[in-house]
Formats: structure tokens, C-alpha cells, sequence
């Protein structure tokens, strides 16, 4: 596909391109006035862009698999998160951390991968994998990893679920304006929200969801990580969060 680096005819003349133009907006808005935010999540976009290419000849393909598609929805959560998107953040957030959790499960149990690729093959494949891949199966592998992975995930998994990762009363309320006047009263569902507490909430929330998949990966890949220098990066990279 052609690069193009200017608005094509029609574009911003509809509901729904106008609404991704500003979003794009937002997020230049934010990269400019959230440096210390920003920033921090090139850092960590920048941990996962040195591990990639480094997955050759991995000992668990398919939870090098999972490590990039981890990388993919990281970078998806920072798109909505710099751009306001409250909710939508969160639901990414959610597979973000399901993707790191399910690498080192395969990675820990022997013959999880058969079982991750064959979910399809018929019903009772199906229900096999649902069984092996509950969140609180995962959680244990985690758990038994990196213990205190393993508490971060669970509160930033059950935060994520709460604020948008499931349609739930925070994910409305949290994301909601009421306007009154001329004796009514308005109640608005916000699509982007601009600078202040959400703002700041979900590029924060964001950030640990790098912190936490990158140590819960470290888990899967540990000699990768520590020769590259992600290991000790992560370990600046957190300090406050």
C-alpha cells in the first residue's frame, strides 16, 4: 500500500473518520504534553522491539508467537491510551496481559502448545484448552514463576476487567459527563477523553501492563532478556510506577 502522509479526499467529512482524526490528534497532543508519560512508554515499546528479532531458533515457538502478539497489544493499548480512549484501553490492556501469561503457561507445561493450536480441532479439543487456559490456571503458572509477577498481574487483570476489559459499572461511570440546564439533565458517554485524571490513569495503567508482561515474559526467554539488557532496563523502567 502507497504511503500517504495527507488526509485523502473525503476524509473528516463523516462522523466516524472525523472521530479517528481526532484521536490522532490526541495523541500528538499527548506526546507533547505528557514527556515523562510518553517517554516512558517508548521505553518500554523499545525493550520489546530488542527482544523480537532476537527470538531465532526459540526452545517454544509458539510462546515466541505469543511474546510478539504481546509486543502488537502493548503498542495497540498505548495507541488508545495517548489518544484518550478510556475503555477501549483497557479491553487491550486485558489481552495484553492474557498474551504474556499464556506464553510462559505453554512455555511451563509440556504439551500446552499441542493443546493451544489444537483448540479448534473438535468440541472436546475445545474444552480442553478453555480448561488449561482459565486465567486462574495462568495465574498459577505466573504465581510459580515470579511471585510477585504473578500479584501484579492479578491486579492489573481484575483493574483491566473493571474498567472496560468487560462492559462494567466503573468502564460507564468512569467515562461519563452530566451536563445540567434548562431543568434537564444530560448524561454523555465520553469517546476521548482529553488532558486530566483519565488521561493520566490509563498511560499509567498502560505502563504497568509493560512492566508486568515484560517480567512475566523475562520468565519465558530469561538468558535473551538478561544479555540484551532488558532485564535491568525493566527494572529502571518501573521504579515509581
Amino acid at each position: 500500500m502507497t504511503k500517504q502522509t495527507k488526509p485523502p479526499n473525503g476524509w473528516g467529512v463523516d462522523a466516524l473518520t472525523t472521530h479517528l482524526q481526532m484521536a490522532h490528534e490526541n495523541r500528538f497532543a499527548t506526546f507533547a504534553n505528557k514527556k515523562v508519560e510518553s517517554q516512558l512508554l517508548i521505553a518500554l515499546d523499545g525493550c520489546f522491539v530488542k527482544i523480537v528479532p532476537a527470538l531465532i531458533n526459540p526452545n517454544h515457538p509458539v510462546a515466541a508467537m505469543l511474546l510478539i502478539r504481546t509486543h502488537a497489544l502493548f503498542r495497540g493499548a498505548c495507541e488508545h491510551a495517548m489518544a484518550g480512549q478510556l475503555p477501549e484501553t483497557f479491553n487491550i490492556i486485558r489481552a495484553c496481559l492474557e498474551c504474556a501469561g499464556y506464553s510462559l503457561h505453554i512455555a511451563k507445561n509440556p504439551g500446552a502448545d499441542r493443546v493451544f493450536l489444537q483448540r479448534h480441532d473438535d468440541a472436546a479439543a475445545l474444552q480442553t484448552s478453555k480448561n488449561m487456559f482459565k486465567v486462574s490456571e495462568v495465574r498459577k503458572t505466573i504465581t510459580a514463576a515470579n511471585a510477585k509477577a504473578g500479584e501484579v498481574f492479578d491486579l492489573l487483570y481484575q483493574l483491566a476487567i473493571d474498567q472496560g476489559g468487560h462492559p462494567n459499572e466503573q468502564a460507564i461511570t468512569g467515562n461519563m459527563r452530566m451536563i445540567e440546564g434548562d431543568g434537564k439533565i444530560e448524561i454523555q458517554q465520553v469517546y476521548l477523553h482529553g488532558d486530566g485524571l483519565q488521561l493520566d490513569f490509563a498511560l499509567k495503567s498502560t505502563a504497568r501492563a509493560g512492566v508486568c508482561t515484560l517480567e512475566i515474559l523475562r520468565e519465558v526467554f530469561p538468558e535473551r532478556f538478561r544479555l540484551l539488557g532488558i532485564t535491568d532496563e525493566v527494572l529502571k523502567l518501573r521504579r515509581g510506577l
